[in-house]
């Protein structure tokens, strides 16, 4: 009974020593993240909005094809399912882009549309670009360096005013978290369309990706940049 109460006791100190280091637990104050409706092609049967199965969006939301107009422009006007109220690209019913879908598969397929021209800044669903795509999945994350050597904008914002580096920053991908910031993209930039919203730094360390704040501690650390005050090295 006595070592059972010691145990408790040390968990309870260890809990309170994390959340000290890293803030309140995420559960709570997830900023807005992908959840919309579960809906599938009537055609497919390919889910078009949220994939439950693997808690990722589908190409409704983001990395989809999206309407142009008769000279090639993105039109923009109300987002898929309204999901962001925020005027956006239109998604075209058609599926990822083929870019998308080679990002989700592997840098050699990502390589090889590059080689045919593939376009490194085309807009998707969700104001996406190739490098926000690379930065929602672990096998996306291997193609962010080909991307940015192929042109890729490393500070291009969504619709949700986020950055490929806060995307990574947010789903714990540090090996694309270091090919951005290896190529100029900045931890400290906010996030959101006002520019008011927290930080790829920030969401690393709110969200508890500790694979990613290794990675930004290790950049600045690098560059002489001091840790906040209280922030233990990882």
């Amino acid at each position: 009974m006595e070592n059972t109460i010691i145990c408790f006791l040390v968990f309870i100190c260890l809990l309170s020593f994390v959340n000290a280091f890293l803030g309140p637990s995420p559960a709570f104050l997830q900023p807005p993240a992908h959840r919309a409706c579960d809906s599938s092609s009537p055609l497919t049967g390919t889910p078009v909005g949220l994939e439950a199965e693997s808690d990722s969006v589908g190409p409704g939301i983001y990395g989809g094809s999206v309407l142009l107009d008769d000279v090639g422009n993105v039109v923009i006007g109300q987002q898929f399912e309204n999901y962001n109220p925020i005027p956006g690209p239109v998604y075209d019913g058609s599926g990822y882009t083929e870019l998308s879908t080679a990002i989700r598969t592997g840098p050699e397929s990502v390589e090889a549309l590059l080689k045919s021209g593939a376009n490194p800044n085309e807009v998707s669903s969700g104001a996406a670009s190739p490098l926000h795509v690379s930065c929602m999945g672990k096998v996306g994350q291997y193609s962010t360096k080909l991307l940015i050597s192929a042109g890729g904008n490393v500070d291009a914002r969504d619709s949700w005013g986020y950055t490929p580096l806060q995307r990574a920053a947010t789903n714990d991908l540090d090996e694309a978290a270091r090919a951005l910031l290896e190529s100029g993209a900045s931890q400290s930039a906010p996030s959101g369309t006002e520019l008011k919203g927290e930080s790829a730094r920030d969401l690393a360390k709110r969200l508890r990706s500790f694979k990613v704040l290794k990675v930004i501690q290790q950049f600045e650390i690098s560059r002489n940049v001091a840790l906040p005050e209280g922030e233990y090295q990882l």
